[in-house]
């Protein structure tokens, strides 16, 4: 496992991972679903069970990443960090998963797209855009409004936990049941015409030590630094259709 402060991804037939010197998260290649993450400053495994980590509800239909079967895995590295895309595509419907990790940054950012790729307009009850069940023998969580909207959730094991920042449109919770404690990240009630596409929020996660209070600035400092990267990535989008249109005489 890399040891240095640089952003990794890695891609084989059984597993993908992304990480770098402070948090790794790996899925299943083939069922698609989370099966580890991991503290990589105070090394421990977080996650208590694999399972699916989106949920896509239609009603009476449940739409999980194994009904989604086609899955087509993709890396990259930029200058900041890396990214690792999983594309699911079923009968008319394709998420997108796409997760960042950067060079010198504790936290990880997840950011989901789904596009009705039918010929009828979609409605969508409930999206879990993020879930993962929870190890702890006797944790302290509970879920905050943030001072610049959306809202913040740590999940504490003694002076240990995660943060997690979700951006305004979603919501954040915490499920407590006898196999464990779950965080799930949703976004309700949502239409798509056919062939259009909609970028739910992002949410970010890192590990902290502390107290409550420590994990709601770590949250607030995720949330700052989503909103910094997509303005950052706007700008340069532009800059590239103002480069292309030059090129071409416009």
């Amino acid at each position: 496992m890399e040891r240095s402060d640089r952003a990794y991804v890695h891609i084989s037939a059984g597993m993908t991972r992304i990480g770098n010197a402070w948090i790794e998260r790996s899925w299943s290649a083939f069922l698609g679903h989370t099966v580890g993450l991991t503290d990589r400053v105070h090394p421990r495994e977080w996650l208590d069970a694999s399972g699916d980590d989106f949920l896509l509800v239609c009603g009476e239909r449940r739409i999980t990443p194994m009904d989604l079967g086609e899955k087509e895995w993709s890396e990259a590295m930029f200058s900041l960090g890396a990214a690792l895309t999983v594309r699911h595509a079923g009968p008319g419907v394709v998420f997108d998963v796409c997760t960042r990790v950067f060079h010198r940054a504790s936290f990880m950012i997840r950011s989901c797209r789904i596009m009705n790729a039918s010929n009828q307009n979609m409605s969508l009850d409930e999206i879990v855009i993020d879930r993962m069940q929870l190890s702890a023998r006797d944790p302290e969580y509970d879920v905050f409004p943030m001072e610049n909207g959306g809202c913040t959730g740590f999940f504490l094991d003694g002076t240990r936990g995660l943060a997690f920042a979700v951006l305004s449109g979603a919501e954040a919770a915490f499920d407590r049941s006898e196999s464990g404690t779950t965080f799930r990240c949703t976004v309700s009630g949502l239409q798509i015409v056919p062939g259009a596409h909609c970028e739910l929020p992002d949410m970010g996660v890192a590990f902290f030590s502390g107290e409550r209070a420590d994990a709601m600035a770590a949250a607030e400092t995720i949330a700052d630094q989503i909103r910094k990267w997509r303005v950052r990535e706007a700008e340069q989008r532009a800059a590239a259709r103002a480069e292309e249109t030059a090129q071409n005489g416009g």
